[in-house]
């Protein structure tokens, strides 16, 4: 019921902000070029690799029937627009764990956490706060990321002792789906 007011809220607020707030700058056209600010880029990769995680949880923990797939495709594209809808509609608490490629996730959640580090590092906090105020693609794509990490954080607590670890965006969710625990 939780994730229905949150997802709600994000649905909510993000058209709330393309109706009245839009704005555009050559944000999208800097990071495809790779010439944005590192942190901008790098919030923008991870974006690419929660959808990658959360299909991995769901291969992992739960049975996924073939009409439940595009919600996980079009995740790669609409982040967590697309894949919250179905958490929010499954009904079975996770249990069941299958084998985990354990070293695919290791050095995934390794590229992950160099990638943070590279925009954490060679990134500006005020470059990103221009482009989140000024280009609403980063605006609504940093509510997006703040979403997906909470949503790790919703999946993890159930099932794992050190769900806190969920927190690190992507990185300790791929090292959560890749222990016994």
């Amino acid at each position: 019921m939780k994730l229905k007011w949150a997802y709600g809220l994000l649905v909510s607020y993000s058209l709330m902000h393309l109706i009245f707030f839009f704005s555009t700058s050559s944000v999208l056209v800097d990071i495809l070029k790779m010439e944005a600010d590192p942190l901008v880029f790098t919030v923008f990769n991870l974006m690419g690799l929660f959808p990658l995680s959360f299909l991995l949880y769901a291969l992992f923990y739960e049975t996924i029937e073939k009409k439940e797939y595009p919600y996980f495709i079009l995740s790669f594209m609409l982040g967590a627009f697309a894949l919250t809808p179905y958490f929010i509609k499954r009904k079975e608490v996770p249990s069941v764990t299958k084998n985990r490629p354990t070293v695919f996730l290791l050095v995934i959640g390794v590229m992950s956490l160099l990638l943070i580090i590279y925009g954490v590092i060679l990134g500006r906090v005020s470059e990103y706060s221009r482009a989140f105020m000024s280009d609403s693609f980063v605006h609504i794509m940093t509510f997006d990321f703040l979403f997906m990490i909470c949503l790790s954080v919703y999946l993890m607590y159930p099932i794992k002792k050190h769900w806190y670890l969920a927190f690190i965006p992507v990185v300790g969710f791929y090292y959560l789906l890749s222990t016994k625990d």
